[in-house]
């Protein structure tokens, strides 16, 4: 049996993903379509997003995570604990109501309760980023 790499990184925008998959979850680019993808013409060298990768962790919204099937969405988990990709916000519903969770889970609180919502409510999410790893979880 062919051994699969760890993950696979997008020719156009640099994200890894698992090695089963057949597009980006990001950009939506295809792996299989371009035989080089990824691969310089002049060169075996690694492509250039996938070093500036590696000083900047990857990016991921609650709403993209809710789009992705079960596997994908254990990759970035995986990713997100080990502080390799980050969670950012944005205005969305999915959003909103992830960060009303989230906050509720730093007050000990449900995410129903008034103050949470309240508080909520009055926060500008949108850009707004969280270190999963930073928790200890």
């Amino acid at each position: 049996m062919e051994e699969l790499p760890e993950y696979q990184i997008c020719p156009k925008c640099g994200k890894r993903s698992t090695p089963y998959m057949e597009n980006c979850w990001n950009c939506g680019e295809s792996f299989y379509g371009n035989p080089n993808a990824g691969i310089s013409e002049e060169s075996n060298d690694i492509p250039a997003a996938e070093e500036k990768r590696e000083f900047e962790p990857e990016k991921i919204s609650p709403c993209t995570l809710e789009k992705m099937n079960f596997t994908d969405k254990m990759f970035a988990y995986s990713l997100l604990f080990r502080g390799e990709m980050i969670l950012e916000f944005c205005d969305c519903e999915i959003c909103e109501k992830a960060f009303r969770d989230v906050l509720a889970f730093f007050r000990e609180s449900k995410p129903d309760s008034e103050d949470v919502i309240k508080e909520a409510e009055d926060t500008e999410i949108k850009g707004l980023i969280l270190d999963i790893s930073e928790l200890g979880l």
